[in-house]
């Protein structure tokens, strides 16, 4: 655990690197072929070959997902301002939310077989600064159709950015080293989010400098960076283990043996039309994707309207959002000033820093252990059973119903990583290039009926009780739907990583 108490990309890294130079309990044994005998290498010297991956990969990907999910949700801070400035209510706010994954899911899958063909640097430069740029361009928007129509170009320009980030890690990392590299790098949602809230508080506080809003200097100033990264990601990313100059030939040469050992994951090989067959008659990819749907629609939900709840518990209006709406404004949960608003935007950064924390350690516990399924499945299922009883909690106090939304936030990110990595070993094979967009593509699907929902629901019954039991079901499925899977895919899943019963 010592190595667990920091929330920052640097204390996660360096847990990781510790591990890989060391060889100590995160080694596991090749499950499925070997490494040839001709390299002079052997996998208990392989220690600096993943240390000096991890440093240059990991940093690099972790600040992508930090600047993707912030571009993606700073309007959920932006909506408190804009909610007054541009009448954004609940259910517009939820439209527009839901709408960036109309085209986030739809262009997922053609993105990646644009990468398999132009390689990976190129493309997620290109996809890092198409988004940057849209994002810059909401601090122009005036009308809700702009707004409408801008959310869904950044779905456009983001579609690619996980798939195509999930599928060069696997090009990288063989399935026993690769569920803590995945975590390391989706720790940057739930960080991203802490980081987001004292930076939106920063951000609107500007309101009235240089005759801009506050949301307005929000857009510009955490779109921009993205633009930066861009140029990075095509100067420091190699397109594949053999183009790694910053390993030696023999270092070269051992990986990518290494990761051929586990079954050719991330190699590519193959048409697109194979990929295409190979993922679409996959029957595990189906399954997962059905359980991702129930799971986005409950993260979404949460991820977009949680400054919105915090708002609303700490003017004890969670469970009725008329009850002080004289005194606050014709829009509830979205209205109010500036100072409630700073307010939200940095007590919401609370429960995303403990998921991050609670993430990291379920994500070295799986890949100590070689198991994924329970590490998913578990999380998910409790803790979206307990944020069910949101509405009894909120009715008792404010603080009661903060730690049942804390919980929420927590459930949504504990699994994430063994999760992922239990979807690379069942789509193992040139249908991997395909299987992780078509993955993500499905859950969002959830994505965009999440904050629907639940901007209609708010709208019509003015409360975040029915949100909430919503979300925490879903979650509680998408749990459940994990633990019961299949015996066929259940057997193939212990395959592939070799758990043991």
């Amino acid at each position: 655990m010592k190595g667990l108490v920091g929330t920052t990309s640097a204390g996660s890294l360096h847990h990781l690197h510790h591990a890989g130079n060391s060889g100590d309990e995160l080694e596991a044994p090749l499950v499925r072929g070997q490494v040839p005998e001709s390299n002079d290498l052997d996998i208990s010297q392989e220690g600096p070959i993943f240390k000096a991956l991890n440093w240059r990969l990991l940093p690099l990907f972790w600040l992508m997902v930090v600047l993707c999910y912030i571009d993606r949700t700073n309007l959920s801070f932006a909506a408190i301002q804009l909610a007054e400035d541009r009448g954004l209510t609940p259910e517009v706010f939820g439209l527009g939310s839901g709408l960036f994954f109309v085209t986030y899911a739809t262009l997922q899958i053609p993105s990646n077989i644009v990468l398999k063909r132009v390689g990976g640097p190129l493309w997620l430069a290109t996809i890092i600064a198409a988004w940057g740029a849209c994002a810059c361009s909401f601090a122009a928007m005036r009308t809700h159709a702009q707004f409408y129509a801008l959310r869904t170009l950044l779905g456009l320009a983001e579609a690619g950015a996980f798939p195509g980030m999930w599928f060069m890690l696997s090009k990288f990392y063989p399935s026993d080293r690769i569920t803590l590299a995945y975590a390391v790098v989706e720790s940057g949602i739930s960080l991203s989010h802490t980081i987001a809230g004292p930076l939106a508080a920063s951000c609107l506080s500007l309101s009235g400098l240089g005759g801009l809003r506050g949301w307005q200097w929000l857009f510009l100033l955490e779109g921009a960076p993205s633009i930066l990264l861009a140029l990075a990601m095509a100067t420091l990313l190699p397109a594949s283990p053999d183009k790694a100059r910053f390993l030696s030939e023999q270092q070269r040469t051992y990986l990518s043996a290494r990761v051929g050992a586990h079954g050719e994951r991330g190699s590519g090989a193959g048409s697109t039309r194979e990929a295409l067959w190979h993922a679409g008659s996959n029957r595990a990819v189906w399954y997962m994707g059905i359980m991702k749907i129930l799971h986005d629609t409950a993260a979404f939900g949460i991820i977009f309207f949680t400054p919105m709840m915090v708002q609303a518990l700490l003017r004890g209006e969670a469970l009725n959002l008329d009850a002080a709406g004289a005194g606050h404004g014709a829009h509830g949960a979205q209205g109010g000033h500036g100072d409630a608003g700073i307010t939200a935007a940095l007590i919401t950064s609370i429960p995303f820093g403990c998921a991050a924390v609670v993430s990291f350690w379920i994500a070295h516990r799986s890949q100590r252990e070689g198991e994924r399924i329970g590490h998913t499945g578990w999380p998910y299922l409790v803790c979206g059973a307990l944020f069910t009883a949101f509405p009894l909690l909120a009715a008792r106090s404010p603080l009661a119903g903060f730690l049942c939304l804390a919980v929420g936030v927590v459930g949504v990110y504990a699994g994430s990583a063994p999760a992922l990595s239990l979807v690379t070993d069942l789509a193992a094979g040139p249908g991997l290039v395909v299987a992780l967009p078509m993955y993500n593509a499905l859950g969002n699907i959830g994505g965009f009926v999440g904050p629907t929902l639940i901007g209609y629901m708010l709208t019509t019954w003015r409360s975040f009780a029915a949100p909430t039991v919503l979300m925490g079901s879903s979650l509680a499925a998408a749990g459940a739907m994990v633990l019961l899977m299949p015996a066929s895919l259940r057997g193939k899943a212990k395959s592939a990583t070799g758990d043991q019963e």
